[in-house]
């Protein structure tokens, strides 16, 4: 497998790798593996810290789990029907979260739980372990803001309905605590239905930056993170 690689999922329903060639002077991408198992828009991505697995949801309401092999191809592992989800991020490399959404009058919106899944060793899959009460239950969601986990500040960023929600895991001896330290709610700003639930943003590699845009003020907005004692 190339080192350098690009992984990209979207509405042809396929997860292709691509790798630079180098021998041109142009660095053409080049597609060298495409997985087909999902039957419908692909939404979210997550490679494993150790670049070992990788995880993805879609509009199909499927999970899929797949690993590199001896050969460094990556094969399907393992496949969980649970909802539809937009978004979905590695915690550590034996656990993974994943927001699921709800069906209501045709429309997609935010579900009331964060879904952790856990790696066991001896079944050799991944099983739901956990489930976070998070904010935005019932509001408007839209795509294109990927869930994030900071290993450095232990927080994930996860983007529910109009509500971004910061949750802060602390590792114990065999598992992990979890804490919703802040919320920003957007609900009340959007006097437009049709802009509702479009929020996107990124957070830094190192956590200290949160930049968010919303389409009701059409502003971005940096907050620099503090530590309260």
């Amino acid at each position: 497998m190339p080192k350098q690689v690009f992984i990209s999922g979207s509405k042809d329903k396929q997860i292709k790798f691509w790798h630079q060639n180098n021998q041109t002077t142009s660095f053409d991408w080049t597609c060298w593996q495409t997985i087909t198992e999902h039957t419908d828009q692909i939404y979210g991505l997550s490679i494993s810290y150790d670049g070992n697995k990788l995880v993805s949801c879609g509009r199909d309401g499927l999970i899929l789990v797949m690993q590199k092999d001896n050969t460094q191809f990556w094969q399907v592992q393992q496949k969980i029907y649970k909802a539809i989800g937009f978004r979905l991020s590695f915690i550590d490399n034996e656990m993974f979260a994943f927001q699921p959404l709800i069906l209501h009058n045709h429309r997609l919106r935010a579900s009331q739980n964060l879904l952790v899944y856990s790696w066991n060793s001896n079944s050799r899959c991944y099983f739901k372990s956990k489930q976070i009460s998070i904010k935005g239950e019932g509001q408007w969601c839209h795509i294109y803001f990927p869930q994030t986990y900071i290993p450095s500040k232990q927080i994930l960023m996860a983007k529910n309905g109009q509500t971004v929600n910061l949750i802060g895991f602390s590792k114990t001896t065999q598992d992990y605590n979890y804490k919703l330290e802040q919320v920003f709610d957007y609900s009340n700003q959007f006097h437009k239905v049709i802009y509702q639930g479009q929020i996107f943003g990124a957070i830094s590699d190192d956590g200290e930056y949160l930049i968010l845009w919303d389409r009701n003020s059409s502003q971005i907005q940096i907050r620099q993170f503090k530590e309260y004692l």
